[in-house]
């Protein structure tokens, strides 16, 4: 699949293009997914030959302390050869061009279809499986002798309390239009998220109803975060039947989440589900930068008792797409 990849950056002042030109070899290995990469540096320009009869060959040239262009790639978009960082020719690509971002004062790297971008921002930090406050302690602790002993259900009542909702009530009943995660395509846990972000929380110090994703009528997708904290919660959920989010950050915590979560997680007892739950949740919203707000002219409604015939809880949400 053919893509093209425009940079953009800036030196500070006590880095130079060879500087940048070292650094960027340095990445190109004579093993894995740069294995068959030709790589030339004269004074001013560094020259990459993809070897692939398809990609244009890369150059970096410098006006001075700035540099900027475009290349066109015909690496492997999807699949196994996209999938896998091992494998995978446009994240290293992309991966080489961001290891030169400390040395910049401004850089950027896009692409025709966003990909490159979103890949290059989740370089820029890593996820942390953070731990529980004191206060969100407290909270676990309050709603699991509720009886909120299911994680999925303990989670739940998180969202419903932070959302203001009365004692019991229906997902659906508050879905509204300016969702973008709609229809049967998606699990319910998923549009539940989205909800939950949308109506509580801060991104890039804008509610998402700011933003050019949910603005405009005609754009189609949520912003990347949405997605890695919709995709990434709901997977803890038995209903979720759907794929794993391998796109940009999303991929980061699906690889947490397959690598280092569910292996402890599977043996953990129901407390301790409780919590690894509790706790991945927070580490995926820290990990997509939001921040808590609180629904508009709704006050928090903490639970006043357990019910499992509460049509909010896990046990009604539809296990069909």
């Amino acid at each position: 699949m053919a893509d093209t990849i425009f940079y953009k950056l800036k030196l500070k002042k006590n880095k130079t293009s060879s500087d940048v030109f070292n650094k960027l070899q340095k990445s190109i290995k004579k093993k894995g997914p740069t294995k068959n990469w030709i790589c030339s540096i004269n004074e001013n320009q560094m020259i990459i030959d993809f070897c692939d009869e398809k990609s244009e060959t890369f150059v970096l040239q410098f006006n001075g302390k700035s540099a900027n262009g475009f290349c066109k790639v015909n690496f492997p978009m999807e699949g196994e050869l996209f999938d896998d960082e091992k494998k995978s020719e446009f994240k290293a690509f992309v991966g080489m061009l961001h290891s030169v971002k400390s040395y910049c004062i401004d850089m950027e790297v896009t692409d025709d279809y966003d990909v490159a971008d979103e890949l290059f921002k989740s370089l820029d930090y890593k996820l942390v499986f953070r731990e529980l406050t004191e206060t969100e302690k407290n909270r676990l602790d309050r709603l699991y002798q509720l009886g909120f002993t299911n994680y999925e259900d303990l989670l739940l009542a998180i969202f419903a309390e932070d959302l203001g909702m009365p004692e019991d009530f229906r997902w659906e009943d508050y879905f509204h239009n300016q969702l973008k995660l709609q229809g049967d395509l998606w699990p319910r846990i998923s549009r539940i998220c989205e909800y939950y972000l949308y109506e509580t929380s801060l991104i890039k110090k804008k509610r998402l109803s700011e933003t050019i994703n949910y603005q405009q009528p005609n754009y189609g997708d949520p912003p990347s975060e949405v997605y890695a904290f919709a995709l990434g919660v709901g997977v803890m959920y038995k209903s979720y039947h759907f794929q794993l989010n391998m796109w940009g950050r999303g991929a980061q915590v699906s690889r947490y989440y397959t690598d280092k979560f569910l292996p402890v997680f599977k043996t953990a007892g129901n407390y301790e589900k409780c919590e690894l739950a509790y706790r991945y949740m927070l580490s995926i919203y820290d990990f997509c930068k939001f921040v808590y707000e609180g629904k508009t002219g709704v006050e928090p409604e903490t639970r006043k008792k357990y019910d499992n015939n509460y049509k909010y809880l896990s046990e009604f949400l539809p296990t069909t797409w």
